[in-house]
C-alpha cells in the first residue's frame, strides 16, 4: 500500500511533470515523437484522474456511514481535482490532434 507522501506525489507530480515533459518534447522533437509523448502524458493524466474518482467514491461511501455534517467542502476538493485532470487531458489530446495535423 502507498503512504501519504507517496500518493500526494502520484496524485499530483506525476501528471504535472508529464504535461510539462509532453510541452517540452513537442517543441523540441518531431511530429511523431511529440504525438507519442502527449499521448502517454495524457494517458497518464487519465489514470490518476480516474485513481481520484475511485478514491472519491470511497470518501462518498463514508460519508454514507459517518454522516455528511461539515464534510461537503472536502468533498468538493476531492471531485475539483480529477476534474482538473480530465479537462488537462483533453487539451492534451487536442493539442496532440492539432500537432499531428500541422504536421
Amino acid at each position: 500500500m502507498l503512504n501519504t507522501i507517496e500518493r500526494v506525489l502520484l496524485a499530483n507530480a506525476l501528471p504535472s511533470v508529464c504535461a510539462l515533459l509532453s510541452g517540452v518534447v513537442a517543441v523540441w522533437a518531431g511530429r511523431r515523437v511529440g504525438v507519442v509523448v502527449g499521448v502517454l502524458a495524457g494517458s497518464v493524466m487519465l489514470v490518476v484522474a480516474l485513481m481520484q474518482v475511485l478514491e472519491m467514491v470511497s470518501f462518498v461511501r463514508l460519508l454514507d456511514c459517518a454522516g455528511w455534517d461539515g464534510r461537503l467542502p472536502w468533498l468538493a476538493l476531492l471531485a475539483s481535482q480529477p476534474l482538473g485532470y480530465g479537462v488537462a487531458a483533453g487539451l492534451l489530446g487536442v493539442g496532440v490532434r492539432v500537432r499531428w495535423r500541422a504536421g
